[in-house]
C-alpha cells in the first residue's frame, strides 16, 4: 500500500490548485 505516498501527493495537488484558484 502506498497510501501515505498518495496522500502526500494529493494535499500538494491540493494546495497546487488553490495556489491557481487564488491567483
Amino acid at each position: 500500500m502506498h497510501l501515505s505516498i498518495y496522500l502526500s501527493i494529493d494535499a500538494h495537488l491540493s494546495m497546487y490548485m488553490v495556489q491557481l484558484i487564488w491567483i
